[in-house]
């Protein structure tokens, strides 16, 4: 089904199609040696939105001194980023995993119904979700490479 929407995206622009995941908690600073590995680190939070046809990725990213990581902060990302979308697209797929705490639930449903009323030019938005143990998506290689990056530093 994922891959039908992936090429639907491609031959109609009007159609997006993006996979979406938080990553795991960052800390800050990071240090794996020395005192710094057991003073209190500040946990970060990364929700990131690949695009599935343009292959860009976006990250939201706050602290816990902001705000925590639940189904509220998932539908703000996400509503910021609908703000991005080009006019012409009309409607918008999301794929993510099936974390009730986060993706499906309430909010993220009520926030989708008030993006088609808000947004106009979006006539539709469909959110599945992939089957538990079956997860990996396109977002998950932006997770990587900032790991990597991070390691690396």
């Amino acid at each position: 089904m994922k891959a039908a929407d992936r090429q639907n995206s491609n031959d109609d622009p009007k159609h997006c199609v993006v996979t979406f995941d938080l990553q795991k908690v960052l800390c800050c600073p990071s240090g794996k040696v020395g005192t710094i590995f057991y003073k209190r680190k500040l946990a970060t939070y990364n929700l990131t939105v690949f695009d599935m046809r343009s292959k860009k990725g976006s990250c939201f990213m706050w602290d816990e001194t902001v705000a925590k990581r639940g189904s509220c902060e998932i539908a703000s990302c996400l509503w910021l980023w609908l703000q991005t979308l080009p006019e012409t697209v009309e409607k918008v797929t999301l794929y993510s995993d099936s974390c009730s705490g986060q993706n499906k639930n309430l909010n993220i449903l009520t926030m989708m119904l008030a993006a088609v009323h808000v947004f106009k030019p979006i006539k539709q938005n469909d959110h599945k979700y992939l089957e538990t143990g079956h997860t990996q998506m396109e977002v998950d290689s932006m997770h990587a490479t900032i790991e990597r990056a991070s390691h690396s530093a």
